[in-house]
């Protein structure tokens, strides 16, 4: 007989509202010490705190952007791949990682980013 672990129970999800959250955070509460001020026999529950609101401008967020990818195939010659393949055994190794740290893939794409930026500096285009 097969012995299976208990079906997990979902929590209900409450929501609560923004400024009910910031009255909470804003109220503050007391601390474990006595202050000079209150004496041993005054708890905690009868001192009075005045509430204090605080008007928070939102701000709108600004628009994330969204990049796409594309995925495209390209055709090297052998020697090309060969040249990058010695290309990364060259580049430095982080401590004494015998890995080579950078995939061909990686390469050619840090490659392209490269080239973009030097034609950007070139040509002026931002």
């Amino acid at each position: 007989m097969a012995i299976s672990s208990a079906p997990k129970k979902k929590a209900p999800v409450e929501v609560v509202d923004e400024d009910e959250i910031l009255q909470v955070i804003n109220r503050g509460g007391s601390t474990t010490r006595q202050s000079p001020e209150t004496s041993v026999t005054e708890s905690a529950s009868e001192t009075k705190i005045p509430k204090v609101k605080k008007t928070v401008e939102k701000k709108p967020l600004p628009e994330p952007v969204v990049e796409v990818l594309k995925r495209f195939s390209i055709e090297l010659t052998e020697s090309e791949t060969d040249m990058i393949k010695q290309l990364r055994t060259h580049r430095p190794q982080r401590g004494r990682a015998r890995k080579i740290t950078i995939s061909v893939t990686d390469w050619i794409v840090e490659a392209v980013q490269e080239k973009i930026e030097r034609e950007k500096r070139k040509y002026g285009v931002d």
